[in-house]
Parts: structure tokens; sequence; C-alpha cells
């Protein structure tokens, strides 16, 4: 795979985003990779995914776009 970057990011890097919200940068980023595997965004609040949709409405189609990139 053709190495991609923006700023501070590489898709040959591993990255890990904590206390992310509601995933919209993991997203961002992804979506600029054209994939997420090397990325992993968590909610250090312990939430669950309820809890995430009523602090964060985005996050019900944010969640299953980072999933369909890997």
């Amino acid at each position: 795979m053709e190495e991609k970057t923006k700023k501070h990011f590489s898709s040959k890097n591993k990255i890990l985003f904590v206390v992310e919200g509601d995933f919209s940068f993991s997203l961002c980023l992804a979506k600029a990779f054209g994939s997420a595997s090397n990325i992993c965004g968590c909610n250090v609040s312990l939430d669950s995914k309820d809890t995430l949709s009523l602090k964060y409405p985005r996050t019900l189609n944010i969640l299953p776009e980072l999933e369909h990139l890997g």
C-alpha cells in the first residue's frame, strides 16, 4: 500500500486517539488514508454506544463508516 500523509500522520503508522468524543477525527483521517486499519480511537469515559449517541448524536453515523473502512 502506498504511504499517504496528513500533516503529522502517516498511513504507515499505527495511530491511537484517546478521548475521541464522537470519533469524527478518526473518520476524517481514515477517509484521507482510504482505510482505518491502522487507527484506534477510544473514548476513555467507557460510555456504552447508547450513552455515546446521547452525548454525541453523530456517533451513530460515524461508527459504521469507520467499521466499513476497517
